[in-house]
């Protein structure tokens, strides 16, 4: 087997744990698929939500650039 040096690195026992730690709760959080696709949708629906902010946010401070 062929393993790049400069891409293969020994992760330090804290990483694995972590990485472990962090897989054993999406599975015990996503139990389904459909749990998964709700979780996706609420989060686009909040993206869409705080860009609009922002882009309402930025053309309030362009209005009131121009205006001082």
């Amino acid at each position: 087997m062929l393993i790049n040096k400069k891409t293969f690195r020994q992760k330090s026992p804290e990483a694995v744990a972590l990485i472990a730690t962090t897989a054993h709760y999406l599975l015990y959080a996503y139990k389904t698929l459909k749990d998964v696709d709700l979780k996706a949708g609420i989060e686009k629906v909040i993206d869409r939500e705080l860009e609009a902010i922002a882009a309402e946010h930025e053309a309030e401070f362009k209005v009131k650039a121009y205006v001082v």
